[in-house]
Order: structure tokens, then C-alpha cells, then sequence
């Protein structure tokens, strides 16, 4: 049934995928000029912030194992993760875990990154196809510090550990990530990738941008789905995590769009009163 459930839901997928080809098709059609909008990005200071957001998730990444907790700090099960877990898990969870490494780390940064350098090209607009990718970037980097550096703090174990009765077992699968369950990193790398390059894509007005939207997302999903199903997190895990690459994907590209430079923040002040303005 494994196997099954994941055909279902490509199956449902593709069917998004070919949905909005025609919706894109068609406005494409209709309109005989296009402007494509910009973006801003600021090039004396964005460069050195990604670098540091880059260098503080190298340091969680590098130093996982001096930081990760080594008893976990939340260790009690709930019924409601515990009762979707039992649901969803597949018999055969290192092909669910394979998969989901596939959707998360190959197939949503392709559609992301490619999808956007196409959707440039088709529109005539491929200049913008570093800021995109840069923005994107962003984006991603954001949620992934969040995800890092909160699995550390929270330390909550594996659902997997839940499972393993006998204690020598437990011995064996012990390392420095058991305890690194919350929340889905995978989950957050891939809506933060999926929903930022859709949002640029709306952002920029491509008129292919529904096919991002189509395509991302549900591999997202796809991806936090393959993560219960590899007994990797739980169901809480997977949507806070989708959650905050979500957020990190609507919020970045948003703070870049074309008329970002009109935002207006004010502060008025005298004797008997005090505004303030707030123009976003």
C-alpha cells in the first residue's frame, strides 16, 4: 500500500502540473504586451547578509554533534502524532526516507531554480535570473537556520526510537540526530524553495508563474508526507516545518518587490499627540 499512496499522489501532482500549464497557456494567449515588474535587491549589503545567514547554518551544521543534546529534552509521545504515525508509516521506510532526500533536495530545487530561469527566458526578461535565484536563496537560508538551530534547542527524539523496544537496539541507532526531530528540516528546505520561487514568479508577473505554484507546493507536501512515512518526524514536525518555510517564502520575496521602495514607516510627535504612519 506504500508504494500505492505515493503513486496516488504524483498521479494527483500531475494533474495540478497540467491544470495550470493550461491556465498559463491561456493567458499567455490574451495579452499581446507583457512587462515584466523588478525587483529590488540590494547590492552593497544582501550579498554579506546571505553570507552570514550561509555561515551561521554551516556552524549548526558542522558543530551538531558538540550541540546536539545528548538525552532528549522531549521524549513523551502525544496521541494524535502517535496516532497519524501509526497510519502513514510505510513497511518499508528506507525507500520512503529515499525519497523523500529525492523530492526534497533534487526535485523541488530543480523546479525552483530551473523553473524560474525558463519561466525569465520565455518572458524575455533573463537578467533577472540572479536576483531570482538570490532572493530564493534567502529565503531558503532563513528557514533552514530556523529549523537548525530550534532542533538543537528543542531536542525532541525520533519517532523511530519510540518503536525500538529491545535496548541494545536503541544503543545501535543512538548518534547526535535521534534527538533532532523537531522540526522536519526537509519539510522547511522544500516549502521555503518551492513557495519563494512561486512567489518571485507572481512577484515578477511571469506569465508561466502558476506552473511554480502547481509544481512546488505539492512536492513540498510530498516531501514532509515521505518524512511520517519514513518514520523520520512526526505530523507536527512535518506542518510546523512547512509552516516556517511558508512564511520564509512569502515574506522574503515580498520585502524585494517593485514597490518595496514606496514602504513608508513615520514617526510624528508634538505636545498633545503622537501618529504613526505605517505604509507596507
Amino acid at each position: 500500500m506504500s508504494g500505492r499512496r505515493f503513486w496516488i499522489v504524483s498521479a494527483a501532482i500531475a494533474s495540478l502540473l497540467v491544470g495550470s500549464v493550461a491556465r498559463a497557456d491561456e493567458a499567455a494567449g490574451n495579452g499581446k504586451e507583457h512587462r515584466v515588474r523588478k525587483l529590488h535587491y540590494a547590492i552593497r549589503i544582501e550579498p554579506f547578509l546571505t553570507l552570514a545567514a550561509a555561515g551561521s547554518f554551516a556552524t549548526a551544521e558542522v558543530l551538531r554533534n558538540q550541540l546536539a543534546p545528548g538525552q532528549c529534552r522531549w521524549c513523551r509521545q502525544n496521541r494524535f502524532d502517535q496516532g497519524i504515525q501509526d497510519n502513514l508509516v510505510w513497511s518499508n521506510t528506507t525507500a520512503a526516507r529515499r525519497l523523500s532526500d529525492w523530492t526534497g533536495f533534487i526535485f523541488v530545487p530543480g523546479f525552483a531554480l530551473g523553473g524560474l530561469a525558463a519561466l525569465s527566458t520565455m518572458d524575455e526578461a533573463p537578467a533577472g535570473m540572479l536576483v531570482d535565484a538570490a532572493v530564493v536563496l534567502e529565503s531558503t537560508l532563513l528557514a533552514l537556520n530556523l529549523t537548525s538551530w530550534t532542533k538543537l534547542l528543542v531536542g525532541r527524539q525520533r519517532p523511530f526510537l519510540y518503536r525500538a523496544t529491545d535496548e541494545d537496539g536503541v544503543e545501535r541507532l543512538r548518534s547526535a540526530d535521534d534527538n533532532l526531530s523537531f522540526f522536519s528540516g526537509h519539510t522547511s528546505l522544500a516549502f521555503s524553495m518551492g513557495v519563494s520561487a512561486a512567489m518571485v514568479a507572481s512577484l515578477r508577473d511571469y506569465r508561466w508563474a502558476p506552473v511554480l505554484w502547481a509544481t512546488g507546493v505539492p512536492l513540498a507536501a510530498l516531501t514532509g508526507y515521505l518524512r511520517i512515512a519514513g518514520d523520520r518526524h512526526f505530523l507536527s514536525d512535518v506542518v510546523v516545518g512547512a509552516v516556517a518555510g511558508t512564511l520564509s517564502g512569502l515574506l522574503i520575496p515580498w520585502l524585494h518587490r517593485e514597490d518595496a521602495d514606496k514602504a513608508v514607516v513615520g514617526l510624528t510627535a508634538s505636545s498633545t499627540e503622537v501618529s504613526i504612519q505605517l505604509r507596507l
